[in-house]
């Protein structure tokens, strides 16, 4: 009798312990803990990113912030460089030009200074935008006047268009799916290629070097080149 009692009192007290386990009170420290560690990844990712300042977490994490590839030296060209490049080019009909990257570096720092259509004032202007020409690739590291982060996209050329292998905000690595449906649904290379005179983008070590047919940019055509690698 003394041990059915002692049977049913452990049964009573287990099922107590099971109900202890799963209150209103255990509940509510998993979902508070679940929260925070939300709120604590949130920072993290903002942190890497650059596109806030956190205390601690941003010295920490971000420090100085990203850096490129390399450092590409800035060539400056005036406002009809290209459209006298691909003059001349159709003038002595040659088949290919050649662009630097030290040229197309000046001409992200350009776009990136612009506010409005208007140059940003010397005082407020962003430094450090460029592009780094490799072997089959290339580095587009852009800095915009606001917010004050980086963004970092590695492209690979793949037959007639061109993929992100890499992007970066920040110090913060992100999908590569969003910049590739952009490159396929708003940059037509093929259209490109029918329609400007160009037949050919080729990427090399600190250059890019165009296959065109001169006879379209002779006369008034020169005006209606993209500029290279980067249309507008």
């Amino acid at each position: 009798m003394r041990e059915e009692i002692a049977v049913k009192e452990k049964k009573t007290l287990a099922k107590t312990h099971k109900k202890n386990c799963f209150s209103f009170r255990n509940c509510c420290f998993c979902c508070l803990g679940i929260l925070v560690l939300f709120i604590i990844s949130l920072l993290i990712l903002a942190s890497l990113s650059g596109l806030v300042r956190i205390p601690l977490l941003s010295s920490l994490l971000y420090g100085d912030g990203p850096k490129p590839l390399r450092v590409v030296l800035i060539q400056t060209v005036d406002n009809k460089y290209f459209e006298n490049l691909f003059k001349t080019a159709g003038e002595t009909n040659q088949s290919q030009i050649v662009v630097s990257e030290n040229i197309l570096s000046f001409w992200i720092n350009d776009f990136a200074n612009k506010e409005n259509n208007v140059l940003a004032p010397e005082d407020k202007r962003t430094k450090g935008s460029q592009i780094a020409l490799e072997d089959g690739y290339a580095e587009l590291f852009y800095k915009p006047l606001s917010p004050k982060t980086a963004l970092t996209v590695k492209i690979t050329p793949v037959q007639n268009e061109y993929k992100a292998q890499k992007i970066k905000i920040g110090k913060l690595r992100v999908p590569v799916f969003a910049a590739n449906f952009f490159f396929s649904r708003f940059l037509d290379f093929n259209s490109m290629y029918n329609s400007s005179g160009i037949k050919s983008i080729k990427l090399e070590p600190g250059r890019v070097v165009i296959g065109i047919d001169p006879e379209f940019f002779k006369g008034e055509n020169p005006e209606e080149a993209p500029v290279p690698f980067i249309p507008q």
